[in-house]
C-alpha cells in the first residue's frame, strides 16, 4: 500500500473496501493527513445505512477554515462527527435518522471542549436505541432514544460536508475507521493505542 503522507490535491477518492487511512505514528504530523480548511476532502464510497455503527479517528485542529464556518471530521450517510460552528473547541456528533419514515431528522449528541494544536482520539458510537461519544477513551455524553438510521443521505467524505461548499476542516485526521457495529467503551480504549488490522469483526474500511 502507498503510504499517504498529506493532501495534495483538493479531492482524494480512496478505495473502501481494504484500507482508506494511513499507518504509522499517528503523533508524527508528516504521517497524517493535512486539510488546509479551504478545499482538501477525502471522497470515499457510500456508507449504507447501519443499524449500528461506530466511527473512530484522531484529529488535531490548527485554526478557523476559511470560510469561518463549521468543520468536518467524518460525514457519511449515517452519522457525523464535526465542530458544529466555527468554534474549534467545541465537538459533536449526530445521527441521521428518520421519523415515522416520513423524513429526515437531524439529532445532536455529545460535547467536549478540546484545544487546538493537540491530538485527540474520538470514538462515536451508535444504535437504533442510543449512541455515545468517547473523547480519548472518556465517554463524554450519551443518549438514548427509538430512531432508526436513515436510508437516504449524500457520499461520505473525510474533512468535508459534502452538501454545500463550506465546512472544511482545518488540521490533521489519523486512522479513521468505520464499523458496522456498536463498539464498547473498552474496545474504542484499545483501538487507540493498536489500530485495527483488517481482519476484526464488524470493520467496514478504515
Amino acid at each position: 500500500m502507498t503510504r499517504v503522507k498529506s493532501i495534495q490535491m483538493k479531492k482524494i477518492i480512496l478505495p473502501f473496501c481494504i484500507l482508506f487511512l494511513f499507518s504509522g505514528n499517528i503523533f508524527a504530523d508528516n504521517h497524517s493527513l493535512s486539510f488546509d480548511g479551504v478545499d482538501d476532502y477525502v471522497d470515499i464510497p457510500n456508507v449504507n445505512s447501519l443499524t449500528d455503527f461506530s466511527y473512530l479517528g484522531w484529529f488535531k485542529t490548527v485554526g478557523i477554515n476559511q470560510d469561518n464556518a463549521s468543520q468536518i471530521i467524518i460525514n457519511t450517510r449515517n452519522g457525523m462527527v464535526s465542530f458544529p460552528t466555527e468554534n474549534t473547541e467545541v465537538i459533536s456528533a449526530r445521527k441521521f435518522v428518520t421519523r415515522n419514515g416520513t423524513c429526515p431528522g437531524y439529532r445532536l449528541y455529545g460535547y467536549s471542549v478540546v484545544n487546538q494544536e493537540q491530538w485527540y482520539h474520538f470514538a462515536y458510537t451508535a444504535t437504533a436505541t442510543g449512541s455515545k461519544l468517547y473523547i480519548d477513551g472518556v465517554l463524554v455524553d450519551e443518549t438514548e432514544e427509538s430512531f432508526s438510521c436513515q436510508s437516504n443521505y449524500s457520499s461520505s467524505y473525510i474533512g468535508w460536508h459534502g452538501a454545500n461548499q463550506s465546512s472544511y476542516f482545518y488540521g490533521l485526521i489519523d486512522e479513521i475507521s468505520i464499523w458496522s457495529t456498536s463498539l464498547t467503551q473498552a474496545q474504542a480504549q484499545s483501538y487507540m493505542s493498536t489500530p485495527p488490522t483488517g481482519s476484526e469483526s464488524g470493520l467496514v474500511g478504515y
